[in-house]
């Protein structure tokens, strides 16, 4: 088995292009396929140059295409894009240029004409002069064709050149999924970076084929032979490019992956003369705090592979694990459209029908009355139709879904082969904006590393507001034209991010604003918390359910409720004009809000301290010893560990920063905090509780200790002077994260939580100074 072009399976990696004569389009294409048999029969077709590849070039492809022309059509600019010169909240903002490497969000308003319907766009115009496509109706029923038509011939669609043209010039440089984007999502990958990247998603679908190709148990010793060189050799040349200890999704999904192919190669025998599989010097990584949910969803994807579509999905009990498992159609990784040299069509189109399988099984059971959570998943359904329709309108690949009166009732037609027959490549990609993948790997990171409100500079500010678009464009786009129900798990980031931006324009009228007021569902607007000038505008209205996101579907707000509800507070709006009368009834109703506060604005509560415990000077913290640096002279994690506590004194501070680590932190940090990212130190303005107190609702905790006593109060701990209550908590977490993490959420590579001693051996030597009557009881009880 030397010839290793004869071997009767594919070499695959479902990338990008390989430099050859591979593109080339068959005359005319009409596959059938059974996947019991293989191929029934091949109707007049063109091979495709077949594939030369040896375990040393599989994962070494050669950079794609370099585009043809700057037309932003071709290039994938969000057509329906526009400057948002004023806030409009019915505007689309116009997101930030995307690197070529990286698919667009696809949702059915996003139209690129092909063929002589290309517009006609100026190089200084932002978007291309079309009209707006109608919006689909998934649940309408369309006309179906007569099935003869479907079975013999595609839809007519742009001429074979002009497709060919727009797969050239529109192709990623690396054709992942989005949720393996991760933290490149907004970052132009070139040069080496480039090349790791696309390196490590071929080898995450060479996994895939190598476990799909996996030899039986009867298999002949030459199959078992080949397929541990194979195995061997993919391992061997992914080496240079893949740290096991990495930490992002991509890796560790590929890391357990790995784990799991390695596993089944063990239950097989192993010939004579093949390599070691796993070979020597691998080593299987497992410390990370989502290696649990990977580990979780490798398995779930194993699964998939030979699980029954009407059985699996019927044991889905919620709409979240209903959509992933609809999205580990993933195991059958699909290539770039047209690029078959390491793939080739046998193989896309047995992989079409498993994909498709899954679609007519989600049918099945909703025309026999299983809840499916057809709401939520609709708008999955919808791009992975349109995607695998495309290869038959396109590829000339057979007809996935020939019986149209009977899909009629789940999907309109009409819309799918308009888009399928005029939208250019790049929008008719499925990149997977529902997933729990994609929640973990997109939206989650880009929550929870956001910067504090009003305290981080504005320039980063901005940065992350163009990731926000790029993160979320996409999903509530996709969300918004299938008119698909949220699921809570989605909900709960989008909405915290609608909040992070709304927060920022109450008080500047910069950044620019990243949502479409149109896509965003009433719910999400009706969970915001609202404050204005110490005033409660508005609480959040219930907690985010299932049914309360499945309703507001059907009840959109309106551009002239949202303006009047939520608008109008942001900073550098232009307000609509109102009708008569109404800013006169507006006004009165500020008016009854203000004398209906009888308590005023909200305040932080003081600590219940207890004076005469003990005479000031034994509770006061030896303030005068503290080693004192400047922000230009920041002290590095490591000097603060050194000196338990450093204090910050620069002219352009308002007060001084102080900094505690270990045993002089406060009572609340010793006991509660997570001692990762910022909260590594406890940290604070002097004369003022510390942020992570100060954060917290309810009674606080944040007492004080010197070498006698614990529980002071921080205005006894403390020098006398201004409480500098006024200022914000969230300057000195930015200071943090700019001077230690280099603006990100914490330290590159995460080391693990600080090692700090427990409450019980600080206090239990320490005699009750009484400030807070918690702390009393919680510690000090033995004593009373």
């Amino acid at each position: 088995m030397n010839d290793k072009s004869s071997r009767p399976t594919d070499r695959v990696l479902a990338s990008g292009p390989a430099p050859g004569p591979s593109r080339s389009r068959p005359r005319a294409s009409v596959d059938e396929y059974d996947p019991a048999h293989g191929p029934a029969r091949r109707l007049n077709i063109t091979p495709s140059t077949p594939s030369q590849s040896t375990p040393q070039n599989l994962l070494n492809r050669q950079s794609p295409v370099q585009p043809l022309t700057q037309d932003p059509a071709c290039l994938g600019a969000r057509p329906h894009s526009t400057s948002l010169s004023s806030l409009d909240p019915m505007a689309t903002p116009t997101p930030p240029q995307r690197p070529r490497n990286q698919a667009p969000p696809t949702g059915m308003n996003n139209m690129n004409r092909l063929a002589n319907n290309l517009p006609d766009v100026s190089p200084h115009s932002s978007q291309p002069s079309r009209s707006q496509p109608p919006r689909q109706r998934i649940g309408e029923p369309s006309q179906p064709s007569s099935d003869d038509d479907n079975d013999s011939r595609a839809p007519s669609r742009a001429s074979d050149v002009d497709w060919h043209r727009m797969c050239t010039v529109q192709e990623p440089s690396v054709v992942w999924d989005m949720w393996a984007e991760g933290e490149y999502i907004d970052i132009e990958l070139e040069g080496e970076l480039l090349d790791e990247q696309r390196h490590l998603w071929s080898y995450h679908n060479q996994l895939w084929l190598l476990i799909h190709s996996k030899p039986l148990n009867t298999s002949p010793a030459a199959h078992n032979g080949w397929w541990f060189r194979d195995v061997a050799a993919s391992v061997n040349l992914i080496r240079p490019h893949l740290d096991r200890k990495g930490t992002s999704l991509l890796v560790r999904f590929i890391v357990h992956l790995e784990a799991a192919l390695f596993k089944l190669a063990d239950k097989l025998p192993k010939p004579a003369g093949a390599p070691d599989v796993p070979p020597p010097g691998y080593k299987f990584y497992n410390r990370f705090k989502d290696d649990s949910f990977v580990r979780k969803e490798v398995l779930a994807c194993l699964a998939h592979i030979k699980a029954d579509p009407n059985d699996a999905l019927r044991r889905c009990t919620s709409p979240q694990g209903m959509l992933d498992e609809l999205a580990r159609n993933r195991v059958w990784p699909l290539p770039w459209y047209g690029v078959y040299d390491h793939l080739n069509r046998d193989t896309v189109s047995r992989y079409l029908l498993q994909r498709a399988k899954w679609i007519k099984a989600l049918w099945h059971l909703h025309t026999n009355r299983y809840d499916v959570f057809f709401p939520e998943v609709r708008g999955y359904m919808v791009d992975e139709v349109m995607f695998l329709h495309s290869w038959h309108v396109q590829e000339g690949f057979t007809n996935l879904f020939p019986n149209r009166a009977v899909d009629a009732p789940f999907i309109h037609w009409q819309d799918i082969d308009e888009a399928a027959q005029t939208r250019a490549p790049i929008y008719l990609r499925n990149p997977d904006y529902y997933s729990s993948l994609f929640i973990n790997g997109i939206l989650l990171p880009c929550d929870q590393n956001k910067p504090k409100k009003r305290g981080a500079k504005e320039e980063r500010v901005e940065l992350w507001t163009k990731r926000i678009k790029l993160c979320v464009t996409g999903t509530m786009s996709s969300h918004h034209d299938a008119n698909a129900s949220y699921t809570v798990e989605a909900a709960e980031p989008l909405v915290s991010l609608l909040q992070f931006a709304y927060n920022w324009r109450l008080h500047s009228p910069t950044p620019e604003w990243p949502f479409n007021g149109q896509c965003v569902p009433r719910a999400f607007w009706e969970q915001l918390n609202i404050r204005i000038d110490g005033k409660v505008v508005q609480k959040p209205q219930g907690t985010l359910t299932c049914a309360r996101l499945t309703s507001s579907e059907g009840n959109p707000m309106s551009p002239d409720e949202m303006n009047k509800r939520y608008i109008k507070y942001m900073k550098g709006h232009v307000s609509t004009a109102l009708p008569e009368g109404a800013e006169a009834e507006e006004e009165e109703e500020e008016e009854e809000d203000v004398r209906g506060s009888e308590h005023g604005p909200l305040r932080s509560r003081r600590t219940r301290r207890v004076q005469d415990v003990a005479p000031p000077y034994q509770l006061r913290r030896t303030f005068w010893l503290i080693p004192e640096f400047d922000l230009e002279h920041f002290p590095s994690i490591d000097v603060v560990r050194e000196k338990g506590e450093v204090r910050i004194r620069d002219p352009t501070l308002p007060a001084d920063i102080i900094l505690a680590w270990g045993c002089v932190a406060c009572y609340s940090c010793l006991k509660w905090s997570s001692r990762t990212s910022v909260s590594r130190v406890c940290r604070r303005w002097e004369r003022q509780r510390c942020i992570s107190c100060r954060r917290l609702t309810g009674d606080s905790w944040c007492s004080w200790q010197n070498d006698e006593f614990g529980n002071i109060s921080i205005r006894d701990y403390d020098v006398e002077g201004s409480r500098n209550k006024d200022l914000d908590i969230d300057d000195i977490d930015n200071i943090i994260m700019e001077k230690w993490f280099r603006g990100g959420f914490d330290f590159r590579p995460t080391p693990p939580p600080e090692v700090w001693p427990s409450v019980e051996e600080v206090y239990n030597r320490l005699v009750n100074a009484g400030a807070n009557t918690t702390v009393t009881k919680e510690r000090y009880s033995a004593h009373s």
